[in-house]
């Protein structure tokens, strides 16, 4: 059973500005991050470093999933053709932002790697060539980098006929979105009745 599409004023919606984040809570964020490597730093230099890399990689693998899986959501929207999704979606495609700094952060755990593996102590008999760490990590970096780099890609999409729209409409004010990045996604906008499928 589907659920009807919210009635959305799109006029009101096209003039409205990007939503700031306030002063203060930049800061905070900026805050918890400085405690946060203040306090990993102080784990890894302890009698057990074991433990704080464990967090840091099950940490790791929890908010990756959820950045992932976010985008994958978005994607079943799309596909499905969830059209009372509209006012979700982007909250869920937003989520792509992360998976750069993950895929960062999974190469960081290289360092611990000797804590976290057994494999990275003393590879099984028979596969020290296949279970080489630097092996290991390089080839699961680029399937995850690959990975990323298409939901990165679906994202970009997905914007991309929203971006269009709202540059080629008369109510709207594309000047407060004429970022770099807003203009790249962007580039060779053909109209939406060529780019848009309608279903």
């Amino acid at each position: 059973m589907h659920a009807d599409a919210p009635a959305l004023d799109f006029e009101k919606l096209l003039k409205a500005k990007p939503l700031p984040a306030s002063s203060g809570l930049r800061s905070l964020m900026w805050l918890a991050v400085t405690i946060g490597i203040v306090t990993f730093g102080q784990g890894i230099i302890s009698a057990d470093p074991g433990h704080t890399w464990f967090c840091f990689y099950w940490s790791l693998l929890f908010f990756m999933g959820l950045a992932a899986g976010g985008v994958m959501i978005s994607a079943i929207f799309q596909i499905t053709r969830a059209t009372w999704s509209v006012p979700v979606r982007r909250l869920t495609e937003a989520n792509v932002a992360f998976l750069p700094v993950a895929l960062a952060l999974f190469f960081a755990s290289y360092f611990g790697k000797e804590y976290l593996f057994p494999w990275a102590r003393a590879p099984r008999p028979g596969t020290e060539w296949w279970m080489q760490p630097c092996f290991v990590y390089v080839r699961i970096g680029l399937l995850l980098g690959g990975l990323f780099y298409f939901m990165w890609r679906f994202v970009r999409l997905s914007l991309r006929g929203d971006l269009g729209v709202l540059r080629d409409s008369e109510l709207a004010d594309f000047a407060q979105w004429d970022a770099p990045i807003h203009r790249s996604i962007v580039e060779r906008w053909r109209g939406g009745a060529l780019e848009i499928p309608i279903i």
